[in-house]
């Protein structure tokens, strides 16, 4: 998900709008000479009228004092008395800008041009003042035209370096800012300036130095103290800004840009509840603020509170249409929700604002994927790394979309940028020894396993042919999976996966997950001969069937929901769903989920009158040794795409896997089949629609009756 940066926060130099009457004096105008030479930059006054420029001294003074309104009345009456009296048409157009009466001031300064078109004040003032309303591009001409008459002047400079900012030509900002602060280097409006710009080109480090050098000058400078606290958030510093912005706040406290860029970084930093709250401060200030409302959204998206991060996304694009951000966001959001096709449009109006925003084409990849458009998909992640060939996440969704089509070779290399990928995987171990390179090994190779038992599950399988390419092989695995592997591979040393690291007797080490990248490379490489792979404790699972089994009844073992944090519930059935299937006669359903099930077993008991059997002893979360007991004492096996699944797999009992539409059916479920290459002995039954779960567990009913017919 991606955070929008707080907009640019320029300052200029020295005063924004100039007053062209500054260094004029009552004592440089005899009241009986007007026509007598005035003070250099004085302006020049008509011939017409000493009463007229009387008044436009006064008017000029009273402006310095910021006593306005008089000094508008004074201006007025020379121009009523000297319409084309330039000094006052461009002193009161300053004096309508500081009002922000910024129509009326561009109109009285355009005026004033048409009498001096070369002044170099009249020029800046209006280039500012369009600036202000929002007309950067026509802007320019005119600090060109200030630019032309002094180059070397610094506000022009620096204003047209704010206008081209806001044009989104941050490189050409950057000239114009550096050649101002070559002229004067302290000036700490022109370095935070800088950073800022770098800031925009994504030099973060180079726009810290700039933020560190104004407040090295001004330890208080507010606007330095965001906009580092923003570079830091994007360098996920996320620790140090924190402190950045809460020291703003400080000194501002109503500092809308600190609140969010406070929030930005407790965000990074996983406090959630805290970032929305400084949020919901940066909104209470100002309501239309459509970054915050992005990044609420954002915040909210993490809450798991979907909806009211849409809600959020579409505040903020109310009030700005094109915030490319929020419609990536927007897409991001709807993507959770699975509304495929609406994401799909929303990333697709981010790239129309934007063309090379990696993260809208991997979202657009990532829709495409789940609407089943996968040579799309696949351009579209293409289209991402041509732009960012660094980009993890891209990298590895095209892996994985290339192995759940069947594209053994070109996945298994991306699926390699798993370990790029925070949260993906656990924390890679440090070896001493190289990495497997499918060679064989004159000594000892260790493979160890990574992400959850499912996977490590799914890789065992490759074991048999693992192991004749070492002398000796050792396996690392989650601790519960221990016994039952050791039992499995009686001829492979199993060991808990926090062994491992410590170890110095072998020569080589492989991940679990990279192991086929090196057997697995074409549909041609899995054996025509795959029996099952894992050994259940014969003794206990006897045990356990002449305790389930009655006369003439069919032992149905059922677990129906993931604990998944990502994906869990777009994988998961609520057991009375299953109510059509469990009222079939004749069989006998045991509880194999993982997880407290009393109430919802007690709430189907009491409703419907329908028992499934939990045995007690069997700790179905801890004890994978006396789950793969109980799996094998049943007849066969009913289940969601959870550890049961490969569980039963592997030990090759008749499995009925319901698989969802799209997200939480995982690449190893591949595509356009309801068999498994992974394990032989399971039947995949797969959604035909977006949260269709009905017609699946209509269809496995039936084949649960096929089960009960006489062979």
């Amino acid at each position: 998900m991606n955070i929008r940066r707080n907009q640019l926060c320029f300052c200029g130099s020295g005063r924004r709008y100039k007053n062209c009457h500054g260094a004029l004096e009552v004592t440089g105008l005899p009241p009986d000479n007007p026509a007598a030479e005035r003070p250099a930059g004085a302006g020049t006054f008509p011939v017409r009228g000493a009463e007229s420029a009387e008044k436009f001294v006064r008017a000029s003074q009273l402006h310095e004092q910021g006593r306005l309104e008089r000094a508008r009345e004074l201006y007025e009456a020379v121009l009523r008395e000297i319409p084309d009296h330039f000094d006052a048409l461009s002193a009161l157009g300053v004096l309508q800008a500081q009002r922000k009466n910024l129509q009326v001031a561009e109109r009285l300064l355009r005026q004033a041009l048409q009498i001096n078109p070369d002044s170099e004040e009249a020029n800046f003032n209006l280039a500012a003042v369009l600036c202000d309303l929002g007309h950067a591009q026509e802007s320019l001409s005119f600090f060109d035209q200030t630019l032309a008459v002094n180059p070397g002047s610094v506000n022009a400079l620096n204003n047209r370096g704010v206008a081209l900012a806001k044009l989104n030509r941050p490189a050409e900002a950057l000239a114009d800012f550096k050649k101002a602060a070559a002229i004067t280097p302290d000036d700490p409006g022109l370095l935070n300036n800088l950073g800022n710009c770098l800031n925009e080109v994504g030099d973060f480090g180079g726009a810290l130095d700039y933020f560190d050098r104004v407040l090295s000058v001004d330890e208080a400078h507010v606007g330095a103290l965001v906009n580092k606290s923003d570079a830091l958030n994007k360098l996920k510093k996320y620790a140090e800004a924190l402190p950045c912005a809460d020291t703003a706040l400080v000194i501002a406290p109503n500092s809308i840009e600190a609140f969010n860029n406070r929030g930005n970084a407790l965000r990074g930093l996983g406090r959630f509840e805290e970032a929305l709250a400084s949020y919901e401060r940066a909104l209470a200030l100002k309501p239309d603020y459509a970054d915050a409302l992005n990044n609420r959204g954002n915040a909210l998206q993490e809450l798991k509170r979907h909806e009211e991060a849409l809600a959020s996304f579409e505040r903020a694009l109310a009030l700005e249409p094109d915030h490319a951000d929020a419609h990536n966001n927007r897409g991001n959001v709807l993507q959770e929700l699975l509304r495929h096709e609406e994401a799909l449009a929303s990333y697709e109006r981010a790239l129309a604002l934007k063309s090379d925003y990696v993260e809208a084409l991997f979202g657009r990849g990532n829709a495409l994927r789940d609407l089943k458009r996968r040579e799309e998909a696949l351009a579209s992640y293409e289209r991402a790394l041509a732009l960012k060939p660094d980009y993890a996440d891209v990298h590895l969704n095209e892996g994985l979309c290339r192995l759940q089509c069947g594209d053994f070779e070109l996945g298994w290399r991306k699926y390699e940028w798993r370990w790029q990928i925070e949260q993906f995987a656990l924390p890679k171990p440090r070896f001493d020894q190289p990495a497997w390179d499918g060679s064989q090994v004159d000594g000892g190779l260790l493979a160890w396993g990574e992400q959850g038992l499912g996977d490590q599950i799914v890789h065992l399988g490759m074991l048999p042919q693992l192991a004749a390419c070492a002398r000796r092989l050792i396996v690392a695995v989650e601790p519960r999976l221990v016994p039952l592997v050791q039992r499995s591979f009686p001829n492979v040393e199993v060991v808990a996966l926090a062994e491992a690291p410590g170890r110095k007797d072998f020569d080589r080490q492989v991940p679990l997950g990279s192991i086929g990248g090196q057997l697995r490379r074409r549909w041609e490489d899995f054996p025509k001969e795959r029996p099952a792979y894992l050994q259940a404790d014969s003794i206990r699972s006897r045990q356990m069937r002449d305790q389930l089994a009655g006369e003439k009844q069919l032992v149905c073992g059922l677990s129906w929901f993931s604990t998944n944090v990502k994906v869990g519930t777009h994988k998961s059935i609520r057991l009375g769903e299953l109510r059509a299937m469990l009222s079939v006669a004749g069989v006998r359903f045991i509880d194999l989920q993982y997880g407290d099930t009393r109430d919802e077993r007690a709430a189907l008991q009491r409703e419907a009158g329908i028992e499934v059997a939990h045995i007690e002893e069997v700790d179905n979360l801890n004890d994978i040794d006396g789950v793969a007991a109980l799996i094998n004492a049943c007849d066969v096996v009913i289940t969601v795409s959870n550890t049961t699944a490969h569980l039963a797999g592997a030990l090759g009992k008749r499995v009925f896997v319901m698989l969802p539409f799209t997200q939480g059916r995982f690449w190893y479920w591949h595509e356009g089949r309801d068999d498994s290459p992974w394990y032989p002995s399971a039947r995949l039954f797969r959604q035909p629609a977006l949260g269709d779960w009905a017609s699946v567990i209509d269809r496995v009913t039936r084949e649960l009756k096929e089960q009960l017919s006489p062979r």
